[in-house]
């Protein structure tokens, strides 16, 4: 009788632990991105630019040149795969408006660059038809497109692009 009420007991405890583990896995990930934004063009240049600068991040506007990539080391015990980041240098350049220049406006070069890296969440708002319309591009598809004489808006945070916005003059 022992034994019985012991093996009950043990497939009462089982069941109850594997309800209880389907209950809480069951909501795993559903209510994550509920509150996301559809991410869009206008949401990058509005919402999020001003999220963006009201958190800290500085803004650097200048033409960009990728200079290497490198593989991103998880945190010593996480499971986190490597990650690709994408090296790019910001040249700093300076958007002046001047009546007298021939478009009423000329850049200027600060003579600055900085070193920064772009990775998977990056986002990136580019005119990658060459319509003059700007559209969602990821990494890979930025720097493996001619991106010389352009210029960008580019949000980060120390060494990390959050956001690139090419600005189309």
């Amino acid at each position: 009788m022992k034994n019985y009420a012991a093996s009950r007991l043990s497939r009462i405890l089982l069941i109850v632990l594997v309800f209880a583990l389907a209950v809480s896995f069951t909501g795993c990930g559903g209510q994550k991105h509920k509150n996301e934004p559809e991410i869009t063009v206008e949401y990058l240049q509005g919402e999020y630019v001003e999220q963006l600068v009201r958190d800290g991040a500085d803004v650097v506007f200048g033409t960009l040149d990728v200079t290497g990539s490198a593989d991103s080391t998880p945190l010593e015990g996480s499971e986190e795969a490597p990650v690709t980041l994408t090296q790019l240098t910001i040249n700093a350049k300076e958007y002046v408006t001047d009546e007298s220049a021939e478009n009423g406006y000329y850049i200027a070069d600060r003579n600055k660059s900085y070193i920064t890296y772009a990775g998977p969440e990056t986002r990136i708002a580019f005119d990658f038809a060459g319509t003059g319309t700007l559209d969602i591009v990821t990494v890979d598809e930025f720097v493996n497109h001619d991106i010389s004489g352009k210029y960008f808006d580019v949000y980060l945070f120390d060494d990390q692009v959050l956001l690139i916005i090419e600005r189309i003059i």
